[in-house]
């Protein structure tokens, strides 16, 4: 999971101080999920119209990809994190939007 390799990272740091390590995961987990959320609007908006209609309809991981231009690995972690925030699901592999 990306968090778990967020995490490692982190911990492995040690240019950050150990009394930062916590505060450090955090911020960088609150900006993967930004970002994630970002894409999932953009989709959202792109697919249904709008960016506040959800569960409409359900797109694949590749397209979804085209549509953002990323990379798959980039797909893959924004899926997870989508995901892990209970943000939507993926259903038959295809993403809920």
């Amino acid at each position: 999971m990306l968090y778990d390799t967020l995490s490692k990272y982190v911990i492995d740091n040690e240019a950050i101080p150990d009394d930062r390590k916590y505060d450090v995961y955090l911020t960088m987990k609150k900006l993967y999920i930004e970002k994630a959320l970002k894409r999932y609007k953009y989709l959202c908006d792109t697919i249904n119209g709008s960016c506040d209609r959800t569960g409409q309809c359900a797109i694949t991981c590749e397209y979804a990809r085209e549509l953002l231009k990323c990379s798959e690995e980039e797909m893959n972690a924004t899926i997870e994190i989508l995901i892990a925030e209970h943000i939507t699901e993926l259903q038959g592999g295809m993403i809920v939007l």
